[in-house]
């Protein structure tokens, strides 16, 4: 990976995450102003991707803030949220587009 990627890497992962940030907090969750893409992942996440279970093998409540670690983990969560693959149409609670 070249530098000038992976710096792209993390502008985009930083911006994701504040384009979502107004999807953070559900109704019943104080807000974690210092790692909303955590609180998202609690909200929305991990009832399918947790400890118990990890539907299509994707485990997210052990996921880091290591970009040098996970950064392809953090790319790949971000693209289906931002194509709408996830959280599932279905899943409660949903984001919201605020």
């Amino acid at each position: 990976m070249t530098i000038q990627r992976g710096c792209l890497d993390v502008v985009q992962y930083v911006a994701g995450w504040v384009l979502l940030g107004a999807s953070v907090v559900s109704a019943a969750e104080t807000p974690d102003p210092v790692h909303p893409q955590k609180q998202f992942l609690s909200n929305f996440c991990v009832q399918c991707h947790g400890v118990e279970t990890q539907e299509g093998d994707i485990r997210l409540d052990n996921l880091t803030d290591d970009m040098t670690i996970e950064g392809t983990r953090w790319a790949v969560v971000l693209d289906k949220v931002r194509r709408g693959e996830m959280p599932p149409k279905d899943a409660k609670p949903q984001p919201t587009d605020s």
